[in-house]
């Protein structure tokens, strides 16, 4: 009876010293599995594997009742629960699935040298260097009928004589029109607003008895649809360039630029750059030398800016100095 107590006893302890190897790592009798193997059978295999097999998925407390958040696969002794055992159960991502295929992107090319000699020359050649221009000299009865030294007149285009022009006696300047600068057309032309359809020419006929041409396209042959219909005089009251001219100025209408010269690319007032003013004060103070003749402007009481208000802004820009100084004061559009 004792020896059966013992043996029973020996027997737990070695269970439990086997179980406690099982779940924890460690090698507690290396020296006595031999004969363990040989006393405990193969039930007592099975039972630890299944035992191993359940808890794989539980706490390492060894409570049944508890999952274990994170299973791992569990290397035991080659007593308990095998490597397949565990695999069975625990099922491994597939590493595959997750990787991420890489494209490969073709290199860019370097530029050659022809290919970098290439847009050189094309740099070059759209960094055309703007030649500056000038405007015109300002028109007044005196240089257009008096002396006839304006550029912009021929003597055998006025129809009036010679002594008729000088003996004539023409009112002071009253009216001041600046355009900002002529156009590319008006440059080549040279004359005041000399582009075909600008209005200026139209609106002062109606105004001074005459009219600029025919209002029709010399290209399409088509007329002009902002003038052709509304112009007040007819065919027979046309007149040339110098003769609408001479009308302007020997009814007091003295006409120039704001802007004296400039880069410009194109005709538009926006793409002016660098620009100088015209000495537009001194005329009007009696300053500028006009051939000989001074005093000529203060008779000035009007000044018209006739481009609109990229013209004014341009007016207002060089000659604020005027306006603080209470010499000239903003009027009214009529």
């Amino acid at each position: 009876m004792a020896s059966i107590t013992s043996m029973a006893l020996a027997t737990i302890i070695v269970a439990t010293l086997l179980f406690a190897e099982a779940t924890t790592g460690w090698n507690f009798l290396p020296a006595l599995r031999p004969s363990i193997h040989k006393m405990s059978g193969s039930s007592t295999l099975r039972r630890s594997s299944r035992f191993l097999r359940t808890s794989n998925y539980f706490s390492s407390t060894g409570s049944h009742d508890i999952p274990s958040e994170h299973p791992q696969k569990i290397s035991t002794s080659r007593y308990f629960a095998t490597q397949q055992s565990c695999t069975e159960v625990i099922n491994e991502p597939d590493e595959t699935k997750h990787t991420k295929i890489k494209k490969k992107i073709p290199a860019k090319k370097s530029p050659t040298k022809k290919s970098k000699q290439r847009s050189n020359i094309d740099e070059k050649a759209l960094k055309v260097e703007v030649e500056r221009t000038q405007s015109f000299e300002p028109a007044w009865w005196g240089n257009v009928l008096v002396n006839a030294t304006h550029p912009h007149i021929a003597l055998a285009a006025i129809k009036t004589t010679n002594n008729s022009k000088n003996d004539k006696c023409y009112p002071p300047i009253h009216t001041l029109i600046l355009g900002t600068h002529p156009s590319i057309t008006s440059l080549h032309q040279s004359q005041y607003y000399g582009h075909p359809l600008n209005a200026f020419w139209y609106i002062a006929g109606d105004c001074l008895g005459f009219r600029r041409s025919l209002a029709v396209s010399e290209k399409t042959g088509k007329p002009y649809a902002y003038f052709h219909e509304h112009l007040k005089f007819g065919e027979e009251n046309i007149l040339d360039y110098a003769d609408q001219l001479g009308r302007l100025v020997e009814n007091g209408f003295a006409l120039w630029d704001i802007v004296g010269e400039c880069k410009r690319e194109g005709s538009l007032d926006q793409s002016i750059e660098d620009e100088v003013p015209n000495p537009i004060r001194d005329f009007c103070e009696g300053s500028l030398d006009l051939g000989g003749l001074k005093n000529i402007g203060k008779s000035v009481k009007r000044i018209v800016v006739a481009n609109g208000t990229t013209g004014g802004a341009y007016f207002v820009k060089h000659f604020s100095e005027w306006f603080m100084d209470g010499k000239i004061l903003a009027g009214e559009d009529e």
